[in-house]
């Protein structure tokens, strides 16, 4: 099997249509045409754009990675005894003054050291009982 090939440099509108080739050999004789035609460079601009997209989602992914990573090693800086006031979560739609002064309105400071139980708490309100 003998291969050939034809190269075109500097290809122009001229060099688009139809080229015959013919084989003629002791086996025999044959002929074939052969149209070359010109392709848009759309699919060239598509890979391109796809390409340019891929790297970008690349690096949105990378950038959400590290930050969660950060987020997830930071520490909770509570100290045992302190006594903090209440944050928001981010998801909440009220405000941190909201939430605190409702939790202070219904709390006073000794119920929030954690040393309230049933059996304490029933003795204190039997002894406020006339």
């Amino acid at each position: 099997v003998i291969r050939s090939t034809l190269i075109i440099q500097k290809v122009g509108r001229s060099n688009f249509g139809e080229y015959g080739c013919r084989v003629k050999n002791e086996m025999g004789e044959v002929s074939t045409a052969i149209k070359l035609k010109a392709v848009d460079a759309l699919p060239l601009l598509i890979m391109v754009a796809a390409a340019i997209g891929g790297l970008l989602l690349t690096i949105v992914l990378i950038v959400i990675g590290i930050t969660c990573r950060k987020v997830a090693k930071t520490p909770l800086n509570i100290s045992p005894g302190a006594k903090t006031s209440p944050q928001p979560d981010r998801f909440s739609n009220s405000s941190s003054d909201t939430k605190a002064n409702t939790i202070s309105s219904l709390s006073a400071p000794d119920d929030l050291d954690g040393s309230d139980s049933l059996p304490e708490y029933h003795a204190n309100f039997m002894k406020s009982q006339p």
